[in-house]
């Protein structure tokens, strides 16, 4: 399967939809686990790999992931790379995040961030004008700097806050494919390094199956932005 989708991709240059699952741990303050799947998804297959059995990567997966004329593509793409790194030494080659294709070619998401920024600053204010009151008269340094309350140091500034966040896949999916992706709790939380269940693998496979969807939709509507850019003499 892994020869045959590294076959197809470099005869296409297609792009990647690329994910990972590792099983989460829930005692605080120890070190995260290991990656136990990568998930690659083209036009026409998806494939699972789980690792977490293996002592090294299969050598046609790595060839994959470094491939730097296949495009991965995800969300919060920038940490999985990071961790598939640290855990497993390998480097991944050419990866866009899809929040940031989503801000270049679709204003709504750059909106969205506006207003929310907007809402989180009034909140800001606002908590900082009841510390201030209730400070009383003495508590000058209130009276100084209102912005300077508990709680308006979490206030990230507006623009920063328009271009930073990911966009989560589900809320991509549901704007760009108008498709539901039921993220389900305990799916996510599972153990992804025993035998998957039936479940855990149509989750998996629809995370990289739905990042690649995302961009060809993202991408198309790039095209159509650009073309409409263009002047009747140019086209």
């Amino acid at each position: 399967m892994a020869r045959s989708l590294h076959w197809e991709l470099k005869q296409t240059h297609s792009p990647i939809g690329f994910d990972l699952e590792w099983r989460p741990n829930f005692i605080k303050g120890t070190p995260s686990n290991r990656v136990a799947c990568v998930q690659l998804a083209d036009h026409s297959n998806v494939i699972i790999v789980q690792i977490s059995g293996m002592r090294t990567l299969p050598e046609m997966l790595v060839e994959v992931l470094q491939d730097k004329r296949l495009m991965k593509v995800g969300v919060g793409i920038a940490g999985d790379v990071k961790k598939l790194n640290k855990d497993w030494d390998v480097n991944v080659e050419n990866v866009l995040d899809l929040s940031t294709l989503a801000r270049e070619c679709d204003p709504y998401w750059n909106e969205e961030d506006r207003r929310k920024a907007e809402a989180r600053k009034a909140l800001a204010a606002e908590q900082a004008k009841i510390g201030m009151l209730a400070a009383g008269p003495n508590k000058a340094e209130f009276m100084k700097d209102p912005m300077a309350a508990p709680n308006s140091e979490d206030l990230e500034p507006t623009v920063e806050q328009w271009t930073g966040p990911s966009i989560g896949l589900a809320r991509l999916a549901a704007r760009c494919l108008s498709v539901t992706l039921v993220k389900n709790k305990k799916t996510v939380t599972s153990n992804w390094e025993r035998p998957l269940t039936p479940l855990q693998i149509e989750y998996a496979a629809n995370d990289a199956a739905v990042a690649y969807d995302i961009y060809q939709m993202l991408n198309y509507k790039k095209s159509l932005n650009l073309i409409s850019f263009l002047s009747p003499n140019d086209a």
